[in-house]
């Protein structure tokens, strides 16, 4: 890279996550620090978008895991076997733990997703710009 593009850069990502992660719960990992280490703005943009892709499908499991798991203490519930009390309440904090991890799960991977895409174009963008030839206008 070339070592005059490097300042640009480094303003454009400061002022995006200045910007775009005030109200997000992300971290860094180890691999994410190395991305931002070196400069590679764009490489930990992409690869921030596939683990929170990851993060995503693995919080829609959870969905459905506590809507199975709500599910099945609600048919026993209705069924009348055992202590009908118990059902219901486990069953009511299932449905309400699934739905909260799908809320979670999908306002963070939007939040993610859309400010990284941001940031992809801001760099894509910031690079035509330091690309684009000098055109020189000659009077008439």
């Amino acid at each position: 890279m070339n070592a005059e593009l490097k300042p640009d850069y480094k303003t454009v990502i400061e002022r995006h996550f200045d910007d775009q992660f005030k109200d997000t719960t992300m971290f860094f990992l180890y691999k994410d620090k190395q991305f931002l280490k070196r400069g590679d703005y764009a490489g930990f943009a992409r690869h921030r978008l596939k683990v929170v892709r990851k993060a995503f499908i693995g919080g829609v499991c959870f969905f459905l895991l506590f809507m199975f798991a709500g599910g099945s203490y609600f048919l026993q519930y209705t069924a009348g076997t055992g202590s009908a009390a118990v059902q219901l309440t486990v069953s009511a904090l299932n449905f309400i733990l699934g739905i909260g991890t799908l809320f979670y799960s999908t306002k963070e991977y939007y939040t993610i997703k859309s400010s990284m895409s941001l940031l992809l174009k801001l760099i894509k963008e910031e690079k035509k710009k330091q690309d684009e030839p000098i055109r020189v206008l000659e009077p008439n």
